[in-house]
């Protein structure tokens, strides 16, 4: 939440009047966690935040805001979450296709690997480069007649998909943008988990 005012954006209650917040299942079924956008300390914090909102759901699924959604997407996620060999300690995570605002869609249904891309220049600051990570579409011949999701070694923060919780993010990693993806790539690796397209 931006408290400051302007007027290059929207007035933040006429967003918040579109939530269904009458709806019976509401105060049962969402939880909120609203801070001042000027007291953030990254995304790492963020999602440690969010992560504390958990009350033992089945299922959990990490995205950024710029996503738009499939029909029956739960039902897509959770079927090919069991199609991993350890759907216990399996995650289902990738960059997603893009989209054009305000909602249109590709119809590309092909997965997208993660893959090492590069290390980043030393900036300035003298800070040790980074791996920055990139997202390939798979060709046609991989993903036609595959309906199993696909072993990968990369972790996506702007989408993942998993049972549970495997751990919470760690929240005292502050200002942690890249860096994020590798941090937890290794925490679940070495926690035994797999990851898939």
């Amino acid at each position: 939440v931006d408290s400051r005012r302007s007027d290059d954006f929207d007035d933040e209650s006429k967003v918040l009047d579109q939530l269904p917040t009458s709806e019976p299942w509401w105060m049962d079924q969402i939880r909120v966690a609203r801070l001042e956008a000027r007291y953030s300390t990254g995304p790492c914090n963020a999602r440690a935040i969010c992560y504390q909102l958990y009350r033992g759901e089945d299922y959990v699924l990490q995205i950024d805001a710029h996503m738009r959604f499939r029909r029956h997407w739960d039902s897509y996620l959770i079927q090919h979450l069991h199609r991993c060999p350890n759907a216990e300690r399996s995650m289902l995570t990738t960059y997603p296709v893009g989209y054009t605002l305000p909602n249109t869609v590709p119809n590309e249904t092909r997965g997208t690997l993660l893959f090492p891309w590069k290390f980043a220049s030393t900036d300035s600051t003298g800070c040790d480069p980074m791996l920055r990570i990139r997202g390939c579409l798979f060709r046609d011949e991989l993903s036609l007649g595959k309906d199993e999701p696909i072993l990968c070694h990369l972790y996506a923060a702007g989408f993942n998909f998993s049972r549970g919780p495997p751990f919470p993010y760690d929240g005292t990693l502050h200002h942690l943008f890249f860096g994020e993806e590798m941090s937890m790539a290794v925490r679940l690796f070495t926690a035994g988990y797999d990851l898939y397209v």
